[in-house]
């Protein structure tokens, strides 16, 4: 019965997150109610859009939902250059998702990138890439600011449902 229960409360969830974008027009509104669902049901501190320019040179955080008293950062996630997502990069391009229960086990080499998160105060994310006539065109992310530890195969499910959500819209 519990299962039944979690599994109607995603579908629940998957289609508060369809019905703000299927037959409208997408805005930032209808962006950010997107994220404070996927955010809700994820429990993610941090929950943020990301739109890719210059064939994945540059990364801009365009929207951003916050959990209560989570800091937003919007202003500082603006655009990460390259040189802070070598890393990510190489990762999501070949397992189309980036999955860190713990920043701090980034491997030294890329300690530009542990830096970049832990001045958002970022301890666990996952990050992955939606594409749009198949280039690579923004990601999603899940942050979690207070506890380390891997997001669940639901959180997961979510994010890639959402995804092609947005992808498609």
């Amino acid at each position: 019965e519990k299962a039944l229960r979690k599994s109607a409360a995603f579908e629940h969830t998957v289609s508060r997150i369809t019905s703000q974008f299927v037959g409208k027009e997408i805005n930032d509104e209808s962006i950010y109610r997107a994220l404070s669902v996927m955010g809700q049901w994820s429990e993610a501190s941090r929950v943020s859009l990301y739109r890719i320019y210059d064939g994945g040179l540059n990364l801009c955080c365009s929207h951003t939902w916050c959990a209560e008293g989570v800091t937003s950062y919007l202003n500082q996630m603006r655009t990460l250059p390259e040189k802070n997502i070598t890393w990510w990069k190489k990762e999501w391009k070949s397992k189309n998702l980036l999955h860190l229960p713990d920043i701090e086990e980034l491997p030294k080499q890329y300690e530009l990138e542990k830096e970049a998160l832990r001045s958002l105060d970022i301890k666990a994310l996952i990050f992955l890439p939606f594409y749009i006539r198949g280039k690579v065109w923004g990601a999603i992310s899940f942050e979690d600011v207070k506890v380390t530890g891997p997001w669940s195969d639901e959180d997961i499910r979510l994010l890639h449902i959402s995804s092609e959500i947005i992808s498609n819209s």
